[in-house]
């Protein structure tokens, strides 16, 4: 799976008041995935061969929001075919999901609750053996739009094997995600993790990347400009109001 991210806290961190899902029912994402591994451990590259390269697309559809728990179809592909389909319950408040129907999870934080900022917890509870923090509020282009998104930097905790099953399976690297701010939506994540062996074993260096291509939630539709509203409504009302006074003093 991909890499948790995070900025570790040795305890749960006090978060906003308000934490509400950012997207609606109807609302679907699209995502390409990517992955490569390089290295002199032949077998650990075999294994992340088969259980990465052949998943190349991922599309996750939202069926229903109630409260924090958001309802997700979500169907994994390479190229043109299907490898597996789920329906998954996730509460975004603490990040915990439940299969309804199907066999898989996803393999990274696809929701959080909308309008977070730096310093907030991505969820109110462990994700990954962490409790993880956004780093900072930036601007980045995904969709060809300039998006407000909350950014993670994370070192992974070395000498941790992170589920590969191999025993003696150490690790260091860099992940970091982006989500978009207002819907909660990530749009990319990004891992480059070295991994050794001790005793015979050799290196591996993997690079995955989830990225988001298409999106019916993202951007939001934009916001009118409050400025604009008075100025606007005197021009729409201008021609009444001089008609009215026209007729009232018996101008034609």
């Amino acid at each position: 799976m991909l890499l948790a991210l995070a900025s570790v806290k040795l305890v749960p961190p006090v978060c906003a008041d308000t934490r509400v899902p950012g997207v609606a029912p109807g609302q679907f994402l699209h995502y390409s995935l990517t992955h490569t591994a390089s290295g002199n451990d032949t077998e650990l590259i075999d294994a992340i061969i088969q259980m990465w390269q052949l998943q190349t697309w991922t599309n996750v559809t939202v069926l229903a929001v109630s409260g924090v728990n958001v309802t997700l179809q979500c169907a994994a592909y390479n190229l043109t075919t299907v490898l597996g389909n789920a329906t998954l319950c996730l509460d975004v408040e603490n990040g915990h999901d439940q299969i309804v129907y199907g066999n898989f999870h996803l393999p990274f934080p696809v929701l959080l609750v909308a309008n977070l900022s730096a310093g907030d917890p991505i969820y109110t509870a462990e994700y990954a053996g962490y409790f993880l923090i956004l780093n900072d509020t930036i601007y980045a282009n995904y969709l060809g739009y300039q998006l407000e998104t909350n950014h993670l930097v994370y070192s992974p905790t070395p000498n941790s094997a992170y589920g590969y099953g191999y025993p003696g399976l150490n690790s260091t690297g860099t992940v970091q995600a982006y989500w978009e701010r207002k819907t909660g939506i990530m749009l990319e994540i990004l891992s480059n993790i070295e991994y050794r062996r001790e005793g015979p074993g050799g290196v591996l260096m993997t690079h995955h990347v989830a990225r988001i291509l298409i999106s019916s939630a993202v951007p939001p539709i934009p916001e009118f400009p409050s400025f604009l509203i008075l100025p606007l409504f005197i021009i729409a009302t201008l021609p009444a109001v001089i008609v009215f006074r026209r007729k009232r003093i018996g101008i034609k």
